[in-house]
């Protein structure tokens, strides 16, 4: 515990400034999108600065917790969701799934937090509300409106290269249109995309990627740009509507924690968190049927039937594996 306290008295600044950033209406990493783009990728130390505040918030948020600092700790996690939705709100999809991975470990810490100490109403209502504010940012239609503006460079690696023979492969497609063809099969697809991602029903957006994902699949090989440099909007997407099941059951978890401060015990059903701690049972993305709830053994759970759409029963474990949910366990 030692190492840990000394770690985070280390990082102290940081924290301090993370913290004022999440106080602020709107704020992002300063990224320079005309230098940035994928022709050179977004640089790592962008993303992986990311990953690391959100796990210094973490463990200062666990630490806390374990002293009893309770209004520290999740002040933290706060400050963690904050960070997500900052991430979440960069049009780029490699931007989006580090902001899924916070989201995630987010919550993750908001669960152990939970389990180990009681947070104040105060504390429940902040949480509750800054989780609603992460899931407002429609992270996929941001990511592929972004994608629109990557075509150029999709359209440079057409260019010639070092080698004869691809050199002449490369010119007898442009000559013969196939290169043209090609790229208006991506911004086909691209559209098709956009036009899925701007459904309000989270199954049909999934169905509809599926879709322009199948589509891919069957391109002949006259199309390499589309078949090969497309962005995988299957599986973008299931990782997206994870991370509002994600958020979701977290949600609905503060409230089951307001329902048993105030009553002294826990709710028979979500239901009853309704009108006065939840204005409506929020939806399984999943299949847009209200979040399951169970009473467990020395608490209880709040879990989403996850990308196989199967209920499994609160069953724990990968989320993104057959067989498993999403689940929000309180065992205290």
């Amino acid at each position: 515990m030692d190492a840990l306290a000394q770690h985070i008295q280390d990082n102290a600044a940081v924290l301090d400034m993370l913290r004022q950033a999440a106080a602020l209406d709107y704020s992002r990493y300063p990224l320079d999108s005309e230098r940035y783009t994928m022709s050179s990728k977004i640089p790592g130390h962008v993303l992986g600065w990311s990953r690391n505040c959100a796990e210094i918030l973490g463990l200062a948020a666990l630490y806390d917790a374990g002293q009893g600092n309770e209004r520290e700790a999740y002040g933290h996690v706060r400050t963690s969701v904050a960070l997500a939705q900052q991430l979440s709100e960069t049009p780029d999809f490699l931007t989006q799934l580090v902001a899924f991975e916070v989201r995630k470990t987010t919550v993750k810490t908001l669960e152990i937090c939970l389990n180990a100490k009681a947070a104040s109403e105060e504390d429940l209502v902040k949480l509750g509300q800054a989780l609603e504010r992460a899931e407002g940012v429609h992270s996929m239609k941001k990511g592929l409106l972004g994608a629109t503006g990557e075509v150029d460079f999709i359209v440079s690696l057409t260019e010639p290269p070092d080698s004869t023979k691809d050199w002449l492969t490369l010119k007898l497609r442009d000559f013969s249109g196939l290169t043209d063809l090609d790229v208006a099969m991506y911004w086909r697809l691209l559209g098709d995309a956009i036009s899925a991602s701007e459904t309000d029903s989270f199954p049909e957006m999934l169905e509809g990627m599926r879709g322009v994902d199948h589509a891919i699949d069957e391109l002949p090989t006259r199309y390499p740009i589309s078949r090969h440099l497309f962005p995988a909007v299957r599986r973008i997407s299931e990782r997206y509507v994870h991370s509002i099941a994600t958020l979701r059951t977290a949600r609905a978890a503060l409230a089951v924690e307001r329902y048993r401060q105030a009553e002294g015990g826990l709710p028979g059903g979500l239901a009853d968190l309704v009108p006065r701690f939840l204005a409506e049972v929020p939806e399984d993305p999943f299949d847009e049927q209200p979040l399951r709830y169970k009473v467990i053994d020395g608490g209880y759970m709040v879990y989403s039937i996850g990308p196989d759409q199967a209920d499994d029963g609160g069953k724990a474990g990968d989320s993104m594996e057959p067989g498993t949910d999403i689940t929000f366990i309180v065992e205290r």
